[in-house]
């Protein structure tokens, strides 16, 4: 979500961040209507996408992207849908977040 500019990154601290209230609030809505098996389901993914590049395993962390990109793009799109109300293919509104 970094790279679609809404979550922001510290450099420094490396971590990142919610840049502003409007997607704040509606990230927390989204998150709190969601079933926490899928986020548990989707971390137990992440671990083994990170054990198999560790281990230098292109067919295993081909597959484990596929299979992300399959499964969690369309979650994430639909939290985008439902923060700008589009209807259709998305469209940034803009290169800038709202309320910056």
């Amino acid at each position: 979500m970094i790279h679609l500019g809404y979550l922001g990154y510290n450099e420094t601290r490396k971590t990142a961040f919610v840049p502003n209230e409007e997607i704040r609030q509606e990230l927390t809505t989204v998150v709190e209507s969601k079933p926490w098996n899928e986020m548990v389901t989707f971390q137990q993914e992440s671990d083994s996408l990170l054990d198999a590049t560790l281990d230098m395993d292109g067919a295993t962390v081909a597959a484990q992207i596929e299979k992300i990109h399959n499964e969690y793009v369309s979650v994430i799109l639909r939290f985008v849908y439902e923060l700008y109300g589009e209807s259709g293919a998305w469209k940034r509104k803009s290169s800038r977040l709202p309320n910056e």
